[in-house]
């Protein structure tokens, strides 16, 4: 972070390519590859020909005019009662059916048609074919200018981080400023056939937010970012972009709508710092998806029902363990040797390991060691079940950090990098940054006792 603040001090990297803001997209990709910020691959999903033609078809000669549009993915869904919920998202679309006004999600996978009486429409194709044309074009190097201010761009960031070599190559730096690029026109061309009057996204910082945040910036439609997960200061997506000095980034949202006052204090920072004021705002909502749970009164049945599956009787507790893989580190690895008998240890892999083949092999291989433990369970139920059977939670780092805050359960963050990213819930005693095994026991044995 300090190599890039460095960089936007000290050299102009203000760049516009067929109307995006680009430094964003640099900034997001160069520091996502010289950092932890990969956690576990993503599964594969297979698409069908036939069908993702078929949604292409009908995105192009089908739209209507749209109240809200939700740029979002399957994999920030949550299924529950036979129904699916895009979460974060969810209250706008109900806000919308309640109106009489018509909302339209678009995925980059394939089309949920059991969503709840909603216009769901892919973007599979369309996105695929930006793609693959920006690949062709980075072997083909057919646009000098990008080229130079991407070879420049790495240069100075290596310059600034004492020669630190960088694990994305330049070609893959071009191919996200094109795909960017090129899919900010077809948004463009897309919201002018559907005139939303509010768009919102779940995760700007991909290549597909950053696109649609400048298409709908350039065409002055309201924009807003839903948080989904980690966010902050020392994020790289949302801290510290006091640098740019006002500049006004169209690649960036136009309003945050974030979860807790420590996410809204980051933004507000560099928003202040860069006379952006008048242009970007950050506003505390809570975890939408858990509001509306909540209010909806859709978490009760899945709370009770994972009650019934873990040990009753007799005085436990509950440790949540959320890991960043599937598999344990050798710090969780002791911590559950080492516990005693009246520990239960809810160990939850990454979302993207749902395999259930692979999460069973991996809970036996863990009870060789304790037999106290639930992986498959605390795996595939909903989040907000599995916190509120919690009585302490444990992470290397990770967005479930928020979960277990706002639903009062104090974490442990094990690694620098969670030391760093939860610096202010650290320093407002909400969560605590111990890696020493022994220390992690004394403190869930106190945890036991009270």
């Amino acid at each position: 972070m300090q190599a890039v603040k460095r960089v936007e001090n000290f050299r102009n990297v203000s760049f516009r390519f067929l109307g995006a803001d680009i430094w964003p997209v640099v900034r997001n990709s160069i520091m996502t590859s010289s950092t932890h910020a990969r956690s576990s691959p993503v599964t594969s999903r297979s698409i069908k020909v036939i069908p993702t033609l078929l949604d292409a078809a009908k995105l192009l000669f089908t739209s209507k005019k749209v109240h809200t549009l939700i740029l979002t993915s399957d994999k920030f869904t949550e299924s529950l009662s036979g129904n699916i919920y895009y979460k974060g998202a969810q209250s706008f679309i109900d806000h919308c059916s309640e109106e009489n006004k018509r909302a339209e999600v678009l995925v980059q996978g394939k089309n949920n048609n059991r969503s709840l009486n909603l216009s769901v429409r892919s973007i599979f194709f369309y996105s695929g074919a930006c793609y693959i044309l920006a690949k062709l074009l980075v072997v083909l190097d057919r646009f000098s200018g990008v080229d130079s201010y991407a070879k420049d761009c790495i240069l100075q960031f290596s310059r600034e981080a004492n020669g630190q070599a960088l694990m994305a190559e330049k070609k893959a730096l071009l191919r996200n400023i094109y795909v960017v690029a090129f899919l900010s026109a077809f948004f463009k061309f897309y919201l002018k056939r559907v005139k939303p009057e509010k768009c919102y996204v779940i995760c700007y910082y991909s290549c597909l937010g950053m696109a649609f945040c400048s298409a709908c910036n350039q065409l002055n439609i309201d924009v807003f970012d839903i948080q989904h997960g980690m966010s902050g200061k020392n994020m790289r997506a949302y801290g510290q972009w006091e640098n740019t000095y006002g500049i006004t980034y169209n690649t960036l949202p136009k309003f945050f709508l974030c979860w807790t006052k420590f996410d809204k204090m980051a933004i507000d920072y560099w928003i202040e710092a860069g006379n952006n004021s008048k242009s970007k705002k950050a506003l505390v909502t809570g975890d939408l998806w858990k509001n509306y749970i909540e209010n909806n009164k859709l978490d009760g049945f899945q709370v009770r029902n994972l009650a019934s599956l873990l040990p009753q009787g007799g005085q436990r507790t509950f440790v949540l363990i959320t890991l960043n893989s599937l598999s344990l580190n050798e710090t969780f690895a002791d911590l559950i040797n080492r516990s005693s008998p009246n520990i239960f240890f809810l160990i939850r892999a990454h979302p993207n390991n749902r395999n259930i083949a692979k999460l069973r092999e991996f809970e036996q291989t863990i009870k060789r060691i304790n037999s106290n433990i639930s992986v498959i369970n605390a795996t595939l139920f909903p989040m907000q079940a599995v916190i509120k059977s919690t009585d302490i939670h444990v992470t290397e780092w990770s967005a479930s950090v928020y979960d277990a805050y706002l639903e009062g359960v104090f974490s442990i963050v094990t690694s620098p990098v969670g030391r760093d990213y939860f610096e202010d819930f650290i320093a407002s005693g909400y969560v605590a940054y111990i890696s020493s095994v022994d220390e992690l026991i004394s403190i869930i044995e106190r945890t036991a006792e009270t």
